[in-house]
């Protein structure tokens, strides 16, 4: 991992540094991220402005997994770990 200015940078995905706190909070790995923005449901958060990919019930646990990117830069925003993640704000893309 590499640190540039307020972001981090790992083997191509740009992360915030918000995003990485909740990275370490939340024990998610690099590839839990990886599978939710290939295979999570897309959704647009119009209050955050961010594209949030939620994997539903993505872990053992039965919790689901959001990472919300931004749709202009690509960084990673935030990640989400729990349940009922999906917010009625919410708007389905797919």
């Amino acid at each position: 991992m590499v640190k540039r200015g307020s972001e981090l940078v790992r083997t191509g995905l740009t992360i915030s540094k918000h995003a990485a706190e909740r990275i370490a909070e939340h024990g998610v790995t690099e590839k839990m991220i990886q599978i939710a923005l290939t295979k999570g449901k897309k959704f647009w958060d119009p209050k955050n402005k961010t594209v949030n990919f939620v994997l539903e019930k993505g872990f053992a646990s039965g919790q689901s997994l959001i990472v919300a990117k931004n749709p202009v830069t690509g960084t990673i925003a935030t990640v989400i770990k729990g349940n009922r993640v999906i917010r009625p704000r919410f708007v389905l893309l797919e």
